[in-house]
């Protein structure tokens, strides 16, 4: 799993990463360079990714239902 670490390279022979868990709510800028087996390097490919917080309400299971049938029932 990698943990990025800004201005610290994330060098690697595997196809696809494995990102850690632990990035802040915020917009990361990602750079990639590929470099071939003769050490030619890509142009960089960058990517912005977005993390959001999801904020979901609390549950209430105080809260009691009733629908037109007469009905109820805790949520």
């Amino acid at each position: 799993m990698a943990a990025f670490t800004i201005g610290r390279p994330i060098t690697t022979t595997a196809r696809t990463i494995t990102v850690d868990a632990g990035l802040p709510v915020g917009s990361h800028r990602f750079q990639l360079v590929v470099v071939d087996s003769a050490g030619n390097r890509s142009r960089p490919d960058v990517a912005v990714v977005t993390v959001q917080q999801v904020v979901t309400p609390p549950i209430r299971p105080d809260v009691v239902i009733r629908n037109a049938g007469g009905n109820s029932g805790p949520l």
